[in-house]
Formats: C-alpha cells, structure tokens, sequence
C-alpha cells in the first residue's frame, strides 16, 4: 500500500514524510475507518410532501364483479380533518326601555270582558189567526175546509140539480131558527137570494165521519148534552145528493148495531149544529 501512495505522489517530499509516518501505524489488514456520508440537502417543498401521511388503501379479496375502485385523492380529503369555523358568539339583546307611564299601564290588571252567547235565531212566529184558523172547530174538519164544502154545496144544486132528491130532516125549534137566520145574512152577504137550507143541511151531513162507531159516539154525546128533556123536533122536507141521501141510509141501520135505535135525528141535528159554529167561527176571524 506504501509503495501505491509512492508511486501517486512522487516529488513531495512533504508528503512522503508524512506518509513514512502514517505506514508505521498502518498495519496490514486493518481497516481505516470510514467517514459518515454528508446528508442529503432535501428541498422544502419535498419535505413537506414526504411529511404527509399517505393513505394506502387495503387490498380486499375481489368479489365477482369488481367493485368500482375510490379514488385515493378523494379518500385522503375525507380522512384529512377539515378545520372548524369559528363561530363568533351573537350579541346579548338590549333591554327596551318602557317609559313609566307604559310600565304603569301594564302592570294595571286588564278587565276582561266576557262575551256573551250569541242569542239564538228567534224561532219564526206564527200569526195566531192563522194557526187557529187551521185547527178544526169541530169533527166537519178546519174551517177553509167547511167553507170550501159549502160551496160546492151550491154549486151542485145549481149545476146538477137532477143529483139531488127530496129528503125529511128532524132538527130542535132553535136549530131551524138559528138556520134560517144564517141563510139570510149569507144572502144578502154573497147576494145570492137562491141560498136555502138545503145547501146548509146537505154539507153538514156530507162532512160527517165514514166510521159508524164514530158518529155513533158523536151522536150519543149529543144526547147527553141536552140533558133529561131533549128539546122536541120538527120534521121538514129538503133536499139532498144522492151520495148524502145513500149515506143516510145506511147510517140508520148502523147506529142501531153500534148504538141503539132511534139516534139517527140526533146526529143529523148535532151536524147542522157543527156548521154553523164552524162557520160562525169563521165570521169572527174574517
């Protein structure tokens, strides 16, 4: 090795002295120690990036169909923390300042008014005249009623006169008096002078009930309101529909099954009786 360092460097004298020196203390198979390599001057910009943690994504085993692959860019922003806005505290309210008066005022206990129920819709009024004149007076029906059946009373004696036929009424004296007067003032009423009692007697007995048992208590009840002496009756020709003259036949018979014999004048007397109330009832509301 000496004779190398020699050979490279001839003419130093210097240096071949130094040499001499250093060979005494070399000795063969030695080894001279080696000096640490100089570290490697690393750029800024790279330091950083090396410093970063780099997100290495685990191999699973693969499916069937491969699953689509994540870009590692995208994981890495999710995995890096993001930092927090900093949220600045919001302002404390100023309390409003209420002038005395106002304060005043409001801590004064505020009376509350009840309400009251709305009233309900009155109910509709009915006229009196009206609702009275709808209800019947007697068992020959509402008073519009009987009037509308007297005048097709009249009508058909006047128009079909041939309908009707003689018949014998038994009524009390009074009765007959009380009829009569009533014809009168109708005729001079409706100026119809041929009004007779025929037209009277014939819608009183039209009007009375179809039940035997019925009349058979109307004229029993007659009876007994006239007490223990019946005023005496007088018998007197009129006239009569057919329909009416048909009905009292029958009723003559009926009356002696339901009732007893002998009632049959009494409950023609207690319908004349009923229409002329009816239609005296009439003239008071008219």
């Amino acid at each position: 090795m000496s004779k190398q360092i020699n050979r490279q460097r001839p003419g130093d004298k210097s240096n071949r002295r130094r040499l001499a020196a250093s060979n005494e203390s070399i000795r063969v198979g030695d080894v001279p120690p080696v000096a640490d390599p100089a570290p490697e001057v690393v750029p800024p910009q790279e330091e950083a990036a090396a410093a970063e943690p780099v997100a290495v994504e685990e191999s699973e085993p693969a499916p069937a169909d491969p699953a689509p692959q994540t870009d590692v860019t995208e994981s890495a922003d999710r995995a890096t923390p993001q930092p927090e806005e900093s949220v600045s505290p919001e302002p404390e309210p100023v309390p409003e300042v209420v002038p005395p008066q106002e304060e005043a005022a409001a801590a004064e206990p505020v009376a509350v008014e009840e309400s009251e129920p709305a009233p309900a819709d009155p109910a509709p009024q009915t006229d009196v005249t009206e609702s009275a004149a709808s209800e019947p007076v007697s068992f020959l029906g509402r008073p519009e009623e009987v009037r509308k059946a007297w005048e097709s009373s009249v009508l058909s004696a006047r128009n079909e006169p041939k309908k009707w036929a003689a018949y014998s009424v038994s009524l009390p004296l009074e009765m007959w008096e009380r009829l009569e007067a009533r014809v009168e003032a109708d005729q001079q009423r409706y100026g119809l002078p041929s009004l007779a009692m025929s037209h009277y007697i014939n819608t009183a007995l039209a009007g009375l009930p179809k039940n035997p048992r019925t009349v058979g208590t109307i004229a029993t009840e007659y009876v007994q309101a006239l007490g223990l002496v019946p005023p005496a009756m007088r018998s007197s020709g009129t006239r009569a529909h057919h329909d009416v003259l048909e009905r009292m036949r029958k009723l003559r018979a009926q009356l002696r099954r339901v009732a007893r014999p002998g009632l049959l004048g009494h409950l023609q007397a207690a319908a004349v009786s009923a229409l002329l109330d009816t239609l005296d009832e009439e003239d008071t509301r008219a």
